[in-house]
């Protein structure tokens, strides 16, 4: 049955924070994806329901983060010394900000944590190792090693008390590993990257918050069982970021959005220069805008990650600041800078979006005093709940939201087929979706005959929660939840399904999702194939769903790095 009556709202434009809704022919009868599946998930679900209270018996379900939330700026490193602090590795203390991580790291503190963190309960008494440099405090640390092949020592009888590097440290926590005969002084940086451990933000000068980040990514790549000691830490809301070089970048938001920081600083020193922050401005300015996402050679890989856009403030003056600075000469140039371009936009040869970037981009390279790059992120909701789920780390006041999301996550894992393919996973989701979510005509309606019974859940992972009912964006929401907890990059698709010129003026009212595969990104509408009982909305490319007799009119991530080809 081809879902062909859309709901539009008037006046709604990409700018809109809510996403109006996709209305559907009714169907009949709920499709059965499979017998089996579908004993499975009823089986499952009878035993651990998912918050199955309705409208009437339930206040709507809300995403609400944590008060407690520290306004203090971490770096990685200090986010790093917390987790293993809560792990019961490092000393109570470090659960919250220490200068420690700034010092060096001692080559007998260096074995302590690795023993900490690989062989804690082992109570085996070793043979004493053969140096005569060993404190009592950490002779039972530096036994352990002796007899494991993590460490010969710096001579026959010397273990060395100075200072550790990166390169004797990463070959210690490698041999701790297993990984002793497989690799050499030379190449264990080559090594340790082809295995997975590089984390982001180690400096030159090797501290102990740089030994930190590397257990921190060792626990996880190689799956160290740990015991969580106490409360976990409400994360931070500053993340404070000093990266080398322009390449930099890239890994070291990856690694803070994992603590969903509501504001992530990036620090000028002098490897990174002001042009070097100008040059960032440009890369995360804003990725709404059309005309710079058609332009972009490079993913915007943080959207699976983020609800809306960046929200970006640098230290930059203002005009009328810089006037009060009797700075009139920059401020003039930028003055009359930007009425040329107003005049170019007013004549249509350049568009709104163009005018945006190149009216900021040149009060940046005016004004900017080169200190610092402020970028706000504001996270979709399926990051939110996935990231509650952390061990050492708290966001919300409500755990039994991202409990519940995660008992849906497990369920679909049962479902999943052993060493399933990405292609398999992805169809794997949406059959388990299709089979328990149901589209909510009652928001339809409402929405429709504009009714004061809206419910807003409705767009949402969490009206998937209350009672399995979901309109277009929800159906969307869950299927990107599903995808990011399998390590699988899925976004949003934000457009239309009446025409192209609706689309191309900033309408909404339909949400799918794309996927990346191998490299390239599909298209998958969960919803549509939920109520048109089809599998035609599966993994097709940008042209593939234009031939369709239901197209889809992306208003964003249609184009540049998004296109689906």
């Amino acid at each position: 049955m081809n879902p062909s009556v859309f709901l539009q709202k008037e006046g709604r434009t990409a700018a809109a924070t809510k996403i109006t809704l996709c209305g559907h022919v009714r169907i009949f009868m709920k499709r059965i994806i499979s017998c089996v599946l579908s004993l499975v998930l009823l089986v499952s679900i009878s035993a651990t329901p998912i918050l199955a209270a309705t409208k009437a018996t339930q206040e709507p379900l809300k995403i609400t983060e944590r008060a407690d939330r520290s306004n203090e700026k971490y770096t990685l490193e200090d986010l790093a010394a917390m987790r293993l602090a809560v792990y019961g590795i490092l000393e109570e203390k470090f659960r919250s900000k220490q200068e420690e991580t700034n010092a060096p790291i001692s080559r007998p503190e260096a074995v302590k944590l690795l023993y900490r963190t690989f062989s804690s309960k082992d109570s085996t008494v070793y043979e004493k190792a053969p140096f005569r440099d060993v404190s009592e405090a950490y002779q039972h640390y530096i036994d352990w090693a002796y007899a494991k092949g993590v460490t010969r020592g710096t001579t026959a009888d010397t273990f060395g008390t100075d200072n550790i590097s990166q390169r004797d440290f990463l070959i210690m926590l490698l041999r701790a590993a297993g990984y002793k005969d497989k690799f050499t002084r030379v190449n264990v940086f080559d090594f340790s990257k082809k295995l997975g451990l590089n984390p982001a933000g180690i400096r030159a000068n090797f501290t102990a918050g740089d030994a930190a980040l590397y257990l921190q990514d060792a626990i996880k790549l190689f799956k160290i069982a740990h015991t969580v000691q106490g409360d976990r830490i409400p994360y931070p809301r500053y993340v404070s970021l000093k990266p080398t070089s322009i390449n930099d970048i890239k890994q070291l938001l990856k690694a803070a959005i994992l603590f969903v920081p509501e504001f992530c600083d990036i620090q000028t020193n002098e490897s990174f220069t002001k042009e070097d922050m100008l040059a960032a401005y440009r890369l995360y300015r804003d990725y709404q805008h059309q005309w710079e996402v058609s332009t972009y050679k490079d993913d915007l890989w943080y959207a699976s990650y983020l609800k809306s856009n960046w929200r970006h403030s640098m230290s930059v003056k203002t005009g009328v600041q810089l006037y009060q600075d009797r700075e009139r000469d920059a401020s003039k140039a930028f003055c009359d800078y930007q009425m040329e371009l107003k005049g170019l936009n007013q004549s249509g040869e350049i568009s709104q979006d163009e005018y945006k970037f190149r009216r900021d981009m040149a009060e940046a390279e005016a004004f900017f005093s080169g200190e610092y790059l402020q970028i706000q992120l504001t996270y979709a909701e399926a990051w939110k709940l996935i990231r509650n789920t952390d061990d050492a780390f708290v966001l919300l006041e409500d755990g039994s939201i991202s409990a519940s999301a995660d008992k849906f996550y497990q369920q679909y894992r049962k479902a999943l087929s052993k060493n399933a393919t990405a292609r398999q996973k992805v169809l794997t989701a949406k059959s388990v979706i299709c089979a328990e979510a149901s589209y909510d005509y009652g928001e339809n309606d409402a929405v429709k005959s504009k009714q004061d019974t809206s419910r807003p859940n409705a767009h949402s992972i969490l009206g998937f929660l209350e009672n399995r009912t979901v309109v277009c964006d929800g159906y969307a929401s869950l299927f990107q939840y599903i995808m990011l907890r399998e390590g699988i990059e899925c976004i949003i698709v934000l457009g239309t399904g009446i025409t192209q010129p609706d689309a191309k003026t900033g309408k909404i009212n339909h949400a799918w999702n794309k996927v990346k595969l191998d490299g390239k990104w599909y298209n998958m509408d969960v919803c549509w194939a939920d109520t048109a009982n089809t599998s035609d909305y599966d993994l097709k490319t940008d042209a593939e769903y234009l031939a369709l007799p239901n197209k889809h009119w992306p208003t964003y991530f249609g184009n540049g790095p998004y296109a689906a080809k």
